[in-house]
């Protein structure tokens, strides 16, 4: 059986308070915007690796701006898979970008610059997927606040009223994280 320390703990609640927060948001009436920018980010962030310059500075802005965090982390899960399956259009993307003639001259000077190799924009598929999230991003948004929108109209009512959810909500499991949710936000 796996040891786990306290930081596994921690993180585990983390993820676990944010994903609350996801359901909570999405069954309220605010927040709509929050979770679609959460998304957008979260799409950002699948196309391009977390151990990087522009992945660290995603997840800061993640959280140190209202967005919503929940979202961001099940659309980074849920694009994450996009750079396995079309990595050939992204190596397109970026080589078209990389190699462009016009932006020469600034690749050279970004590059020589002493943090910006920890873009890994030399790789043509971390290029190619950044500039895809960036061109992508509004869609996503967009996507996702009319989805949002068309889940609390229709799927979040109706799951609003079943007995499966009056069962979650009067389980042990659900008060314990309702208190724990009051005592430490």
């Amino acid at each position: 059986m796996p040891e786990y320390n306290v930081y596994d703990l921690i993180g585990f609640m983390f993820i676990l308070k944010q994903l609350f927060g996801l359901l909570r948001l999405l069954h309220s009436e605010n927040g709509t915007k929050a979770i679609a920018i959460g998304a957008a980010f979260g799409f950002i962030l699948g196309l391009t690796p977390v151990m990087s310059l522009q992945g660290l500075l995603i997840i800061l802005t993640l959280l140190f701006l209202r967005i919503q965090v929940g979202a961001a982390l099940v659309s980074w899960l849920v694009f994450g898979f996009v750079p396995l399956l079309i990595p050939g259009l992204l190596d397109q993307i970026g080589s078209a970008v990389l190699t462009s003639s016009l932006l020469n001259g600034l690749w050279t000077s970004m590059y020589q610059a002493p943090i910006f190799p920890l873009t890994q924009f030399n790789n043509t598929v971390v290029m190619g997927g950044f500039v895809f999230g960036i061109l992508f991003c509004p869609v996503v948004y967009f996507i996702t606040l009319f989805l949002v929108k068309k889940y609390r109209a229709s799927i979040g009512a109706y799951f609003q009223k079943t007995k499966f959810m009056k069962v979650i909500t009067g389980s042990k499991f659900y008060n314990w994280y309702s208190s724990y949710e009051k005592n430490w936000s």
